[in-house]
């Protein structure tokens, strides 16, 4: 931390890395807004969501979702998930399906 700003490396050996994927990207990101609502003083939210980020996972990451729904519950009581991908339906509790005939939006409890 330096000049009010916070520097975050991730480090390979005592390289760092510049660039992360987009699954690396994503991971880091659901740690860090893990860690910091575990050490802040700030009052803690009971839900998260992920609008469309799940998409950046590759096969195998995308075959073990349950793992990274598991862990979220663990931290959030209520994980909202926005997706197109279909392989993901099978994982979750709840869905609400939106579709669009002339024009209008329908939303359908599944």
């Amino acid at each position: 931390m330096e000049d009010e700003k916070i520097e975050l490396r991730v480090l390979s050996g005592e390289d760092s890395i510049q660039t992360l994927s987009g699954m690396e990207s994503l991971m880091l990101d659901l740690i860090m807004k893990i860690i910091i609502g575990q050490v802040s003083i700030i009052p803690k939210s009971n839900l998260i969501f992920i609008d469309e980020s799940i998409s950046v996972l590759d096969k195998n990451r995308l075959a073990s979702i349950n793992e990274l729904f598991t862990l979220l519950k663990q931290y959030y009581n209520n994980v909202y998930l926005i997706t197109h991908m279909k392989q993901v339906k099978n994982h979750i509790t709840h869905t609400l399906e939106i579709t669009k005939e002339n024009k209008r939006s329908f939303i359908s409890n599944l």
